[in-house]
């Protein structure tokens, strides 16, 4: 179609690949092109369209389709017997903590938090005890960190990977992470991407909250690591290059908004001795068709076995009755990895959609698009997966979790004892 040849948007251009709400309306057609063609520019927006269809035909090719591929339990890596600090030499550490928190917002304020209380709300960062910033999971976290590096005797890389640029977790996280900047932790901050979140049919969405805005997501599951190969202050080559010229051969990828035991984050990180990537899985005593997690599973194909994750909206039956005698059912991803760091320097991750997810009440949920963390398995045929149950870590979603992840602390403030 000629409009999509255009330089600019036109009138033709907004009514074919635009979803304009009701509220957005008001702004009148003037109004919308100039902010279009200010803040989106046609061409962005097809390219990030074109994106989001590859990342449904990516969708498509990972479920079983009418021929599943043979299945197999996936091999377990041995877990460690003790906490392993050779584990952490030439590792840099990536945190992720982009996450928006909208679940535990909402939950905070179900419990009675008052709204001016979350006026700088991360979930990262939010005290468990409700009153000390250190006490977050991220503080934990850096205070685990700072640990290993003292006891290691070197300074310690630690990327935190935030939202994308504008985002509460970009304006936030660098202030709450200056004071842990020090001897013994070199913090380096990355905003991630955003794209485009459109509509079923790939329509663009304009909102009005109460100004003229597009609908965005960031860059769904791997969009933290992908921008680390984007151009950085420390390196306009990337923080890729950047750990890589520093010595730095491997990365440990954990979740900011998670405790996990210390002896865990070690096997995880000692597993790429024998491989390129690995990942902590999690056992499964029931498999319901309702969980939501990606399922970690070894595909038999002519080329060999490979160690792939399946999302819960791309399973197929075979999925489900799987068993290992000793290992239940297929583990699910937690999330967490570690992987050679030239693997990602040399590849990108695969365009990605998620599950349905709202854009505005008015019209029917529709998937993220962004790039794909659990591909992290497909750069490499050395895959390692690291097994453990659901009570060695905790995760903070919402208010419920919360005894959980301060028992997790708990326990974590009692261990630092025998780093050193």
């Amino acid at each position: 179609m000629s409009v999509l040849n255009a330089a600019a948007w036109t009138p033709a251009a907004i009514d074919e690949y635009c979803y304009i709400t009701e509220a957005a309306r008001k702004f009148g057609a003037a109004a919308i092109a100039d902010y279009l063609n200010k803040n989106v520019p046609i061409n962005r927006y097809l390219a990030e369209r074109e994106k989001w269809q590859k990342a449904h035909l990516n969708a498509a090719l990972a479920g079983g389709g009418s021929r599943p591929k043979p299945i197999s339990f996936p091999e377990i890596a041995e877990s460690g017997s003790s906490f392993s600090l050779d584990a952490f030499k030439n590792t840099a550490i990536i945190l992720t903590a982009g996450g928006e928190g909208e679940r535990l917002k909402k939950s905070l304020l179900d419990a009675g938090t008052a709204p001016e209380e979350l006026k700088d709300f991360t979930k990262a960062t939010w005290p468990l005890d409700g009153k000390t910033k250190a006490a977050s999971t991220l503080g934990y976290n850096l205070l685990l960190l700072r640990a290993i590096a003292r006891a290691l005797g070197q300074k310690l890389p630690v990327i935190v990977t935030m939202g994308s640029e504008g985002s509460d977790t970009a304006r936030l996280l660098p202030p709450y992470l200056a004071p842990y900047n020090d001897e013994y932790l070199d913090i380096i901050t990355v905003s991630q991407g955003e794209r485009l979140h459109l509509t079923t049919t790939g329509r663009l969405v304009l909102l009005a909250e109460p100004d003229l805005r597009a609908a965005v997501n960031p860059d769904e599951t791997g969009g933290p690591f992908m921008a680390l190969k984007n151009p950085h202050e420390r390196d306009k080559e990337g923080l890729i290059h950047y750990l890589l010229e520093k010595g730095m051969t491997n990365c440990l990828a954990l979740q900011a908004i998670a405790i996990v035991k210390p002896l865990l984050m070690s096997s995880l990180a000692a597993a790429l001795k024998t491989a390129d990537v690995a990942v902590l899985g999690v056992k499964r005593d029931s498999f319901p068709e309702s969980d939501p997690f990606g399922t970690i599973v070894s595909l038999r194909e002519e080329a060999g076995e490979r160690t792939v994750i399946v999302e819960a909206h791309n399973r197929w039956p075979a999925l489900y009755e799987l068993k290992d005698k000793e290992h239940g059912f297929l583990p699910y991803n937690s999330g967490m990895y570690a992987f050679k760091t030239a693997l990602l320097a040399g590849a990108a991750l695969p365009d990605f959609i998620c599950p349905p997810k709202i854009i505005t009440a008015e019209l029917p949920p529709a998937g993220k698009s962004g790039y794909a963390a659990t591909d992290l398995l497909s750069l490499s045929s050395k895959v390692a997966l690291c097994l453990t149950s659901a009570d060695s870590f905790a995760v903070f979603k919402s208010l419920a979790d919360r005894e959980n992840l301060i028992n997790a602390a708990t326990n974590l403030l009692a261990f630092l004892p025998h780093i050193y």
